[in-house]
């Protein structure tokens, strides 16, 4: 007689075929959840494996569907006993329980994790947060406080910074905490927005912008009179290089010690805090003019031109005559370091020869030479090298003959 074959683990295609061979047929298949066999595979049989039975018995499978899942149920406002009741009838349990601050009403979920309409796996854990209910602090007293400071302490109470409101005050130092809204000691909820007034420049700082701006401006005032004259004694006094340099180097240094003094001044009128911040950023400003200024400085003093500059000083050349011994000439300049090149174009006349290391012309001129500009050139090894050029006319005349001298 056949023997039910054992079909655990096996594909429906599997087990057909393999009770085709034992000479029995498939009966029923139903699927079941089972979180340990895959999806779409024996789990068992019925009868049950090792059975004996007649031949062209049906064999009922029963096949797995693979995990069982479901979606995690709407909990939201629900209280505690009823979203436990709930996640249970959905083959769900409750994980951890956390309580939060919260307008809603106490004992009511605020969050579920994972979120409602989740696919899980049945029997997972939800996680819940419950309301404990709306909290309620004093307002801190933060007056004369920093902003920073202040929205630190309104932090730790469970408050949070409102609008910040500026305002002018002659006993708070600028920056700090005039007041509050609501009053420091009212009651209110976690999580209030608490609105901060911050005291800004007293009255009497607001003029001191002014009086700067006024005294810059009237400085602005003279120079504009003293350009707009053209024969001011004090614009030729200019026109003279090393009085502009004077002038120049002795304003950078008034502007860095007015600068300095102002800076020091803002700091004594001023509390110690807001003080020395703005004395760091001025500080900084200073920083950065002084840089500026020396940078054009540099440029303009750099860029002057040198009291002794390269040149040639050999203004004229010697009148030539063929087949004559043309009179010694030493090429003579200033403003070079040396050793000394020296160079011609065009090229002298046959019979002439420039030194290239003294600069002396000799020789005795072949050809006649119709008066030309030649341009010489001279360089020493500096670095970077200087050099020096000038364009001087050469004339060669043809030698006299004895008849012309008759």
């Amino acid at each position: 007689m056949p023997i039910v074959p054992n079909l655990a683990g096996l594909t429906r295609a599997q087990s057909a075929e393999k009770l085709s061979d034992a000479g029995l047929i498939v009966g029923l298949v139903t699927t079941s959840p089972s979180p340990s066999v895959p999806k779409d595979v024996i789990i068992n049989t019925s009868p049950p494996d090792g059975t004996e039975v007649s031949a062209e018995t049906k064999v009922d499978l029963v096949v797995s569907g693979g995990l069982a899942t479901v979606q995690v149920p709407d909990l939201m406002g629900l209280t505690l006993e009823a979203a436990k009741a709930k996640l249970t009838g959905e083959g769900l349990v409750v994980g951890n329980v956390n309580a939060a601050t919260s307008e809603s009403e106490k004992g009511t979920v605020l969050l579920v994790t994972p979120v409602s309409g989740t696919a899980v796996i049945r029997g997972s854990a939800v996680n819940l947060e419950i309301s404990n209910g709306a909290g309620h602090v004093a307002v801190p007293d933060v007056v004369g406080f920093t902003q920073p400071a202040a929205e630190a302490v309104l932090k730790t109470e469970g408050l949070v910074k409102g609008n910040v409101l500026w305002r002018s005050s002659d006993s708070v130092p600028p920056g700090g905490i005039i007041g509050t809204s609501p009053v420091p000691g009212t009651m209110v909820t976690t999580n209030s927005p608490i609105e901060l007034i911050v005291s800004k420049y007293s009255r009497s700082q607001q003029l001191q912008p002014a009086l700067l701006a006024g005294a810059g401006f009237l400085i602005l005032f003279f120079i504009g009179v003293i350009l707009a004259d053209g024969d001011s004694g004090l614009l030729r006094l200019l026109a003279d290089t090393k009085i502009a340099r004077g002038l120049i180097t002795f304003l950078i240094a008034i502007a860095t010690v007015g600068i300095a003094i102002i800076l020091a001044i803002s700091t004594v009128l001023t509390d110690s805090e807001g003080g020395n911040e703005r004395f760091d950023r001025g500080k900084q400003v200073l920083t950065i003019l002084i840089g500026v200024l020396g940078t054009i400085v540099g440029f303009y003093f750099g860029s002057t031109q040198d009291e002794n500059p390269p040149q040639i000083q050999t203004t004229l050349l010697p009148v030539g005559t063929v087949a004559a011994d043309y009179k010694l000439t030493i090429m003579q300049s200033a403003g070079l370091t040396p050793p000394l090149n020296w160079s011609v174009a065009p090229a002298l006349p046959e019979g002439l020869v420039l030194d290239p290391s003294t600069g002396a012309i000799t020789g005795k001129p072949v050809d006649p030479l119709e008066r030309t500009i030649l341009t010489f050139t001279v360089t020493d090894e500096a670095s970077p090298p200087h050099f020096a050029v000038a364009r001087l006319p050469l004339e060669v005349k043809a030698a006299e003959t004895k008849a012309a001298e008759k």
